[in-house]
């Protein structure tokens, strides 16, 4: 039985998606994009994402290498928690450049290069975000942070500004390296992640071809028997001729 894109499933039956589903997902919405994302939302707009979401999830559903099928519903919602993650990054990834180590370590902060590729907004919106949902806590430690790093025989209201500075903007410098780093993360997320989809494809491939070999083997085995059976049975019927011709000589 396929399930349909809209059928309702049992939220207890639905197992976590695998980084292939994931990857698999990603890489089909990557072609409908410019639909999917689009910030309209007059009658034909509605539309056209209805019937591009209907085709992502049919897609993904003939897919190989999912486990699972999946809902438009599902699908949208796996959607919405992958970019509210990447914003969740980004905004960390921010917190550990201006806070004097304050944030978490850069090392450990992950950005999918396939939800920028789908979404590059968030790159400019997130960082901006950071601010504004830091508290005021937050702000002041930065500040005091920053403030203590300062010169003694500079002036109060020098020292304020140049906080305000440290913590309101990057140096053109530190932005580019950056966003040097974060290209070469997604270059190496990319082929990891192209390594993963090619070792899964390779073992489905393997998969199918040793399912081929075994019915070739069950064939030539059942073929074996029958030429087997058939020559028992010769022999039997040459042993019956026989009696019955030395019966018939009695």
């Amino acid at each position: 039985h396929r399930m349909s894109c809209k059928e309702n499933i049992n939220p207890s039956k639905s197992k976590h998606y695998t980084n292939i589903e994931r990857k698999v997902f990603l890489q089909i919405l990557e072609r409908y994009k410019q639909i999917v994302e689009i910030k309209k939302s007059d009658t034909t707009t509605l539309k056209d994402k209805e019937v591009a979401w209907t085709e992502i999830c049919a897609t993904y559903n003939e897919s190989s290498l999912i486990a699972q099928e999946r809902t438009i519903q599902q699908l949208k919602k796996l959607w919405t928690n992958l970019k509210q993650g990447q914003r969740d990054a980004l905004t960390k990834e921010r917190q550990a450049r201006m806070a004097t180590g304050e944030g978490p370590e850069v090392s450990q902060i992950t950005i999918d290069p396939d939800i920028s590729n789908i979404t590059p907004h968030l790159m400019k919106t997130a960082p901006r975000q950071f601010i504004s949902n830091m508290t005021e806590s937050c702000l002041n430690a930065v500040i005091e942070s920053n403030f203590r790093n300062t010169p003694e025989k500079i002036g109060k209201e020098r020292r304020n500004k140049k906080q305000r500075a440290t913590v309101y903007e990057i140096p053109d410098a530190e932005e580019k390296l950056r966003m040097e780093r974060i290209k070469q993360v997604m270059k190496q997320e990319q082929q990891l992640a192209d390594i993963k989809l090619q070792h899964e494809e390779k073992i489905a491939k393997i998969q199918e071809n040793h399912l081929e070999e075994i019915n070739q083997l069950k064939l030539r085995n059942l073929k074996e028997i029958h030429n087997i059976q058939i020559q028992i049975n010769k022999t039997k019927l040459r042993i019956l001729e026989h009696d019955l011709k030395i019966k018939e000589n009695k």
